[in-house]
């Protein structure tokens, strides 16, 4: 597991669930985002995630999430589930292009 990616979508979605106490969530549309870090924080972690977790995590409707699916299969971000599988995960692609995002983020330590 990467340590320093995981740790800095954790926080990115720890900011996200703080921000509502002073925010209306809905102000803030990041559907798709909040989907593929948590699919990659699950990948990470080893864990599988289904469609009901992603609703209630991410506080989206069924209607959205399966709209965002349909997108983010489309771009070989996510394996669109068979429709007896409620199981989500990132495609190959989706988990590097995720990791090589937020390991160029994560900031360097001075003189590192």
């Amino acid at each position: 597991m990467a340590e320093q990616p995981v740790s800095l979508a954790k926080w990115i979605i720890a900011v996200r669930d703080a921000r509502s106490e002073y925010f209306n969530p809905k102000l803030f549309d990041e559907d798709s985002w909040e989907l593929l870090l948590t699919l990659y924080i699950a990948a990470e972690e080893g864990r599988t995630v289904n469609r009901a977790e992603v609703m209630q995590h991410t506080v989206t409707s069924a209607a959205t999430l399966d709209r965002w699916i349909k997108i983010l299969a489309s771009e070989d971000l996510l394996t669109e589930p068979a429709d007896d599988d409620e199981t989500l995960c990132l495609t190959r692609n989706g988990h590097t292009r995720m990791h090589n995002l937020l390991a160029k983020t994560v900031p360097t330590p001075p003189g590192a």
